[in-house]
């Protein structure tokens, strides 16, 4: 990430991002733990295993598989999601706030004309400075 606009794009096409993780291990830490040769028999036989690292093989490969398969059903929200947000900053959610906003100003403005087209606000930079 360069810049805190990459964080925006990640999260707003991060269903990308879960579907390219699938099927790859990437949430499966065991290497790790294999490097450290974390290994205490006593231990073992307290969880009921014939050893931590075969134990921490296992339960690392479930966490991953879990890890994956809610990124999958993640996926299509992320997408609904962004849909959602392009409809209502598009063309079709302006028309709507326009029809919303007509009503509301005609509520509070009876004698005056209800603007056919609101102006454009510009953003001022110096605004805040």
């Amino acid at each position: 990430m360069n810049n805190p606009e990459d964080l925006i794009l990640a999260a707003v096409y991060s269903d990308f991002m879960f579907i390219a993780a699938q099927d790859k291990n990437l949430f499966n830490v065991y290497p790790v733990i294999k490097a450290t040769w974390f290994e205490i028999e006593s231990l073992a036989s307290v969880l009921c295993v014939s050893s931590v690292q075969s134990a921490a093989r296992s339960m690392c490969a479930a966490v991953n598989t879990q890890i994956e398969a809610y990124l999958e059903m993640a996926a299509p929200a992320v997408v609904e999601a962004r849909t959602y947000v392009h409809d209502v900053t598009g063309p079709s959610g302006e028309a709507k706030f326009d029809a919303w906003f007509a009503q509301f100003y005609k509520f509070y403005h009876r004698d005056e004309l209800i603007p056919t087209t609101l102006p454009l606000v510009e953003w001022d930079d110096d605004f805040y400075n």
